[in-house]
């Protein structure tokens, strides 16, 4: 289940309220309870780094993630590698957090939510010889990765206030890398709708934007989940489905 912050538009996190809730879901969500033979858990609250490569040298790591994220005390840090597409994840997590999920999931895996994004649509792009683009909105949050043949080009995650912002970080990155609408497929996820204001501008300025159906690749237990519309795509879902 993804527990959306509330006050997501805040530069601060109420973690007090957050973490209640992440509570209360635990003790309430009886299919939590169940003794799964794997458990795995996506956190995407904080901007990873993403390092090419796999096992590095950990001090390294922390030390070159320190100087581009200055953490807080109340933060751990975490590194996940993905062995089979080469890239070692770092991202930081709340002590409290992390001290809550692992009493309820002692042998859960906790990995970036980012990650699960990264490695469906490198998939994809090693299908195809043009540039694979996906976009993620959910603002105030937009990421954005290139991939081509399989390999990850670019990523970087950026602040939005409105749909301008969104427009002018795409096209940014597009005459960065020197992107060409006839060589590059465009897919957009996120927390939006089809056809509210962050797709209209959006498609002002690239014509062929794709939105992988989220029902074809992922079946829920529940029929009221609200995936339908402005849930494009749930990251770290495909994680498992991969």
């Amino acid at each position: 289940r993804e527990i959306p912050l509330r006050n997501a538009q805040k530069t601060e996190i109420d973690w007090s309220v957050y973490l209640n809730e992440i509570r209360g879901i635990l003790m309430d969500e009886k299919i939590l309870h169940l003794p799964f033979k794997e458990t795995l858990i996506g956190v995407d609250i904080n901007t990873p780094m993403i390092a090419p490569g796999v096992n590095h040298d950990d001090k390294d790591l922390h030390s070159a993630f320190a100087h581009s994220l200055p953490q807080k005390d109340s933060n751990a840090i975490f590194v996940t590698e993905d062995e089979a597409l080469d890239l070692t994840y770092l991202f930081s997590i709340n002590k409290e957090l992390e001290r809550i999920l692992k009493n309820f999931f002692p042998f859960a895996q906790i990995v970036h939510g980012a990650s699960g994004m990264i490695r469906y649509f490198m998939l994809l792009s090693d299908k195809t010889r043009d540039n694979l683009i996906s976009i993620n909105i959910s603002p105030p949050r937009l990421s954005i990765n290139v991939m081509h043949l399989g390999r990850l080009k670019f990523h970087n995650e950026y602040h939005i206030s409105d749909a301008n912002d969104l427009v002018y970080y795409v096209m940014l990155v597009n005459n960065k890398l020197h992107l060409k609408p006839s060589s590059s497929l465009y897919y957009v996820t996120g927390h939006i709708e089809q056809e509210g204001i962050y797709m209209q501008q959006l498609k002002r300025y690239i014509n062929d934007i794709q939105t992988p159906d989220l029902q074809e690749i992922v079946t829920f237990s529940s029929r009221t989940m609200p995936w339908s519309k402005h849930y494009f795509l749930d990251l770290f879902t495909l994680y498992l489905c991969v």
